[in-house]
C-alpha cells in the first residue's frame, strides 16, 4: 500500500504535479513503525569533489546491482533478505568502483539500525528516527552523503526518472543534485 502511494505522489510530484489528494505523507505514529521501509545510506570518504564524485559512483553501482534483484518485492522482509543476501556483493562491486577510479580507500557495507533526521520528499513526510537503512561508508565516511528511500523504491523511480544513474542525478543527495538531503552522519 505504502509503495504504491509513495510511487504514485514521486511520480506527480516528479512531473510537476501535485500528488493525489488520496496520499498522506508517511506517519510513524507507533513503536516499530519505521520497520516498513530500508533506507540507503552512502558516505563519502571527505567533502573534496573527487571524494563526492566517487560517492554517487558508488550509490550508482549499488542501485543498479539491487535494481533487478529488488523487482517485484512487495514486502520490506524479502527487501531485507534481499539486501542481506547481496551484502558481500555490494562492498565488493563498491570497492571495484573506488579502485577504478585510482582510490586506495576502504569501503564496508551493512545492514543495520541507524538514527536519521526528519525529511520530506514531496508530500511524504519521514521523521526523525531510528531506520533499517543499507550504508556504504567509503574511507574515513566523513564526507556528505547520499541517502534516500531503497524500499519502497523510491530511490529507483528517481534514478530512472533522470536516466539510470550516472552523472549526479539520482533520489537523494541534495547539494549532490538529487531530492534529497545532505546531511552528516
Amino acid at each position: 500500500m505504502i509503495c504504491i502511494g509513495v510511487s504514485t505522489m514521486v511520480l506527480g510530484w516528479m512531473m510537476g504535479q501535485d500528488a493525489e489528494a488520496s496520499v498522506t505523507p508517511y506517519e510513524t505514529t507507533s513503536a516499530g513503525a519505521n520497520d516498513d521501509l530500508i533506507r540507503i545510506h552512502v558516505i563519502a570518504n571527505s567533502d573534496s569533489d573527487g571524494d563526492q564524485a566517487l560517492k554517487l559512483k558508488v550509490r550508482d553501482a549499488v542501485l543498479a546491482e539491487l535494481a533487478t534483484r529488488l523487482e517485484g518485492v512487495t514486502t520490506v522482509e524479502a527487501a531485507e533478505a534481499v539486501v542481506t543476501d547481496a551484502l558481500n556483493g555490494l562492498q565488493q562491486r563498491s570497492a571495484q568502483v573506488i579502485a577504478d577510479q585510482g582510490y586506495a580507500y576502504g569501503v564496508r557495507a551493512e545492514l543495520g539500525r541507524f538514527a536519521f533526521p526528519g525529511k520530506s520528499y514531496g508530500n511524504l513526510y519521514l521523521p526523525a528516527g531510528e531506520y533499517k537503512a543499507l550504508r556504504i561508508v567509503i574511507g574515513e565516511g566523513k564526507g556528505k552523503n547520499y541517502w534516500c528511500l531503497l524500499f519502497p523504491n523510491l530511490c529507483y523511480t528517481i534514478w530512472e526518472f533522470q536516466g539510470g544513474g550516472g552523472g549526479d542525478g539520482g533520489g537523494g543527495g541534495g547539494a549532490d543534485g538529487g531530492a534529497g538531503p545532505v546531511n552528516r552522519s
